[in-house]
């Protein structure tokens, strides 16, 4: 089989030449679809591989949520939260390989990575800052 890196080396990254070599030559079983939401967020092989073992929501049959999907909520909050503070880094990174709030990140649950997430946000301020911590305190009521 073709080393993943090999594939990130030859090919551009989300093109179809790459979709497929990725499916042929990997082993993955993932759809051109799947893999190309998989391509959107890795820029390198390995974290290809941490997406595709640890997250679910670039998965066709995750059933579609009654809310937004955390790695849409943690998009949002990079595109507004520019350095983000330290101690919130790793939980903003979970939350980006995260669908539902009822899912799981390696061993720790989505509510308290999230809850982490909100614990280290003090310094994110500003009317997105609001929106958001309050969207994110109402799915943990969830």
């Amino acid at each position: 089989m073709t080393n993943l890196n090999t594939i990130y080396d030859e090919f551009t990254i989300g093109s179809d030449g790459m979709i497929r070599a990725i499916q042929t030559h990997c082993g993955f079983d993932i759809s051109n679809a799947e893999c190309a939401r998989i391509l959107h967020w890795a820029k390198t092989a390995a974290e290809f591989q941490r997406l595709f073992e640890n997250a679910d929501w670039w998965r066709d049959d995750v059933v579609i949520m009654d809310h937004r999907p955390l790695h849409i909520i943690a998009r949002d909050i990079r595109t507004d939260w520019r350095k983000p503070y330290f101690g919130a880094v790793p939980y903003l990174e979970a939350m980006a390989c995260l669908s539902s709030i009822h899912g799981a990140y390696y061993e720790d649950s989505a509510k308290s990575i999230v809850a982490y997430f909100l614990a280290n946000a003090g310094a994110w301020r500003g009317d997105t800052a609001r929106r958001v911590k309050a969207e994110l305190k109402g799915l943990l009521k969830s």
